[in-house]
């Protein structure tokens, strides 16, 4: 079974903020814990890190010469790509 939700139903129940039209923001938990869309940005950040680990730790040499160099950064590149796209949302 599929369900759909729309954005006015997030802002009935009170998940997100409505800041202008078309433009909404997560709400922080009742506890002030994270929303799942900050953890999420989160996760993605924790990933960037461990993505530049491995690169750093199994690629020579460190240039984009390299094609692993090449494919892990550009990785990074589309994973902050990603996060920005996300901010600029909430």
């Amino acid at each position: 079974m599929e369900v759909q939700v729309t954005t006015l139903d997030l802002w009935q129940q009170d998940r997100i903020a409505k800041l202008a039209r078309g433009q909404y923001k997560a709400k922080m938990d009742g506890d002030g814990a994270m929303s799942d869309y900050q953890r999420d940005i989160s996760n993605l950040e924790r990933m960037i890190e461990d993505v530049r680990r491995i690169r750093d730790r199994t690629c020579e040499p460190k240039s984009n010469s390299n094609p692993r160099y090449h494919a892990l950064s550009s990785a990074v590149s589309q994973l902050n790509r990603a996060i920005d796209d996300m901010r600029a949302e909430s």
